[in-house]
């Protein structure tokens, strides 16, 4: 749900998890696919920044888990060497836009764009 009170749906048919791969490791990657299992999935959004994700790499490094990290594009230019570390710990790397705006007050054609 946005502040605006305005709620949007995602039809279930859309994630067929058969389907979904990893970026970076299309070879080795199994979905989810047993119903029967519980799992954890962890996610990072907003980064990378030198102020948590240096921190959160040697956590998850320590514990020998797996996340996704979802990051900001200008983030990813200011910051390289750090999506460089994510990935080369295999992590995967999805994208939380470009500037972070605000979607809910934005037209289409501009949404796509970020």
């Amino acid at each position: 749900m946005y502040a605006d009170g305005y709620i949007k749906y995602i039809n279930s048919n859309e994630f067929d998890v058969e389907k979904q791969i990893s970026v970076f490791y299309p070879d080795n990657y199994t979905p989810v696919i047993d119903k029967n299992e519980k799992y954890v999935a962890l996610t990072f959004d907003d980064g990378p920044n030198p102020y948590s994700t240096p921190d959160l790499l040697k956590i998850l490094k320590e514990n020998d888990v797996k996340a996704t990290f979802f990051m900001v594009g200008y983030n990813i230019l200011e910051y390289p060497g750090i999506v460089r570390s994510v990935y080369k710990d295999g992590h995967d790397i999805g994208v939380h836009s470009y500037g972070h705006a605000n979607y809910s007050l934005m037209e289409f054609d501009d949404i796509l764009a970020d």
